[in-house]
């Protein structure tokens, strides 16, 4: 997988295109903590929209729940077989850092 850092300055328009082309798309939403290890959050459920605001952000999902993290720092799009398409593939993901716990989201396309 090719892994591109996404410039702070174009997170809101690279979220806008993201959702365009995933939205509907299961997505499993995992956070990383080096003190408790992984966990799952959100598993199976369909994205409806990533938004950006106030450095917060936001995955909404169909059902109407969300997972807000709070404090990004960074984003970067780990493409699968290194290439972007509108296909969904399980090897593609997004990963968030953050200044608050847990410091990592991963973002997992299931279907």
């Amino acid at each position: 997988m090719a892994t591109h850092q996404i410039p702070e300055d174009q997170w809101t328009s690279f979220f806008e295109v993201f959702t365009e082309r995933r939205k509907g798309a299961a997505v499993n939403v995992e956070v990383a903590d080096p003190k408790r290890g992984p966990r799952m959050e959100v598993s199976d459920q369909s994205l409806e929209a990533i938004t950006l605001s106030d450095g917060a952000v936001t995955v909404a999902f169909a059902s109407g729940a969300t997972h807000t993290v709070p404090d990004a720092k960074a984003v970067y799009h780990k493409t699968a077989a290194g290439i972007m398409s509108d296909e969904v593939n399980p090897d593609e993901l997004v990963e968030i850092t953050s200044g608050e716990d847990p410091p990592i989201t991963l973002l997992h396309f299931t279907k």
